[in-house]
């Protein structure tokens, strides 16, 4: 058995239903701040499965040229597969093809004008079925709230709001945008959302400050679904699920959501911490989770917003300036424990072997775990008194009791599709009670759903 195991796996939106959707960046908090929600959602996410998603390509930089961008806040695609960067430092919207191909760009920044096209503080982007694309600039101190409409090619075709003191949106980055299937658009303006039509004509709004169902507080991203249902991430707190019309339907538990996008079969992807995506079925199920905490290929930092395609793709904006593509449509391997024979075994005797079943050709790695018995740790999360199981201590050896597994090796083999046998002598491990967590990646680096074997040691 060997030690060196592999270490473990681990806006604004709207694209119109039925299509795409997409998610803006949630305003700029400060590092300190980013810092501690990545490090408390890392906690809150470390056991959850990983979400199937193949890294396929990214593109972008920090700079002003073409492709590149600076402090982007927001991306949304188009029912053509047209991918839209809100690039607020640059004060432009870019277009590229879904490769990342450079298409087009406009606006600029250029303060007093209420005539030009420029940006003075550009927020959340969205596009409708009929591939317009709507720019919110936030502005600074009340200089330009309003809300900006274009061609797919940035052509403007109308804008409201009000340019100047005594804007209609109250709130100073207000910035989330979303529109449905008939073309409305929402926007979230801090503690209630406002619904215009596309030509923004006033039609409704809902919301209020508070805790309650139907209030908000530190609103992050909305989005829109197939049905035209419309979700509202607030952050750490939870994500709220509303009708067309802003009748409360269900709420849930985030994790960490600000921004949020929707795919054509209704899931709903939330940005957790900078550091992951989250997918949820359309009432609020957890389904899994993916991405890490580092700067490499198919993982990003500081991740603003989150866009998914009609073909399922799904589009991550990172803080590193870049824009990250993934498949949503991947098949990950299914992988079925069949047990330990035998299940329990002598200290220094023959051990046991595990049996499992592959849906298909993959590696597979088995993660020896010992059960112990562990302290609960008290500390508060988000305001919330909560606690996490850890090692006895002199100090800590009145807390209650929990249950704790501590790692104790792994093993590794490259298994056949269908049934497959991997012995273990167990030759190093102490008496106890044990589990083997075994997880299967393809050639294309996804991972199953973890499986499990438990088994007994004895002194021999």
């Amino acid at each position: 058995m060997s030690d060196d195991a592999p270490r473990g796996v681990g806006g604004t939106h709207r694209v119109a239903p039925g299509m795409l959707v997409k998610t803006r960046g949630t305003p700029r908090r400060g590092p300190r701040l980013a810092l501690a929600l990545a490090a408390a959602l890392a906690m809150l996410l470390a056991a959850a499965p990983a979400a199937p998603a193949a890294f396929l390509t990214k593109w972008g930089g920090n700079g002003h040229l073409d492709g590149q961008f600076s402090d982007p806040s927001d991306i949304a695609t188009d029912a053509a597969g047209n991918v839209y960067v809100a690039d607020r430092g640059n004060a432009r919207i870019q277009k590229f093809t879904s490769g990342g191909v450079f298409l087009t760009k406009w606006g600029g920044r250029h303060e007093g004008l209420e005539g030009d096209v420029f940006f003075n503080e550009l927020s959340g982007i969205a596009t409708d079925a009929a591939g317009n694309v709507y720019a919110f600039d936030g502005g600074t101190y009340g200089i330009t709230y309003r809300i900006q409409k274009f061609t797919s090619d940035g052509d403007r075709i109308t804008q409201w709001g009000r340019i100047g003191l005594g804007s209609i949106f109250k709130n100073q980055y207000p910035g989330s945008l979303a529109t449905d299937a008939a073309g409305n658009v929402y926007v979230g303006d801090g503690d209630s959302i406002q619904k215009f039509t596309s030509d923004g004509a006033f039609i409704t709004k809902w919301g209020e400050p508070g805790d309650e169902d139907g209030q908000f507080r530190n609103m992050g991203d909305i989005a829109t679904d197939p049905a035209g249902n419309v979700y509202v991430a607030e952050g750490s707190r939870r994500i709220q699920k509303f009708t067309s019309a802003g009748a409360f339907l269900t709420k849930w538990n985030g994790r960490g959501a600000g921004g949020i996008a929707t795919d054509a079969a209704g899931s709903v992807y939330g940005v957790n911490g900078g550091s992951r995506i989250a997918k949820f079925t359309s009432e609020g199920t957890f389904v899994g989770a993916f991405g890490e905490y580092v700067e490499r290929d198919g993982q990003f930092r500081h991740a603003y917003g989150v866009a998914t395609d009609a073909a399922g793709n799904v589009y991550v904006l990172d803080g590193n300036s870049r824009v990250l593509k993934f498949s949503g449509e991947t098949t990950a391997p299914r992988i079925t424990a069949a047990g330990a024979g035998p299940k329990t075994f002598a200290v220094g005797k023959k051990g046991t072997t595990f049996g499992y079943t592959i849906s298909e050709a993959a590696r597979v790695v088995f993660t020896i775990e010992q059960k112990q018995s562990g302290r609960r740790a008290l500390y508060w999360l988000m305001g919330t008194l909560t606690g996490r199981c850890v090692a006895q201590t002199r100090t800590n050896r009145d807390k209650s009791t929990c249950t704790l597994y501590k790692r104790a090796g792994s093993l590794v083999q490259q298994g056949a599709k269908g049934r497959n046998t991997k012995p273990f002598s167990g030759k190093n491990l102490k008496p106890g009670i044990y589990r083997a967590t075994l997880v299967a990646t393809d050639a294309a680096g996804n991972p199953s759903k973890a499986a499990q074997v438990s088994f007994n040691v004895v002194r021999g």
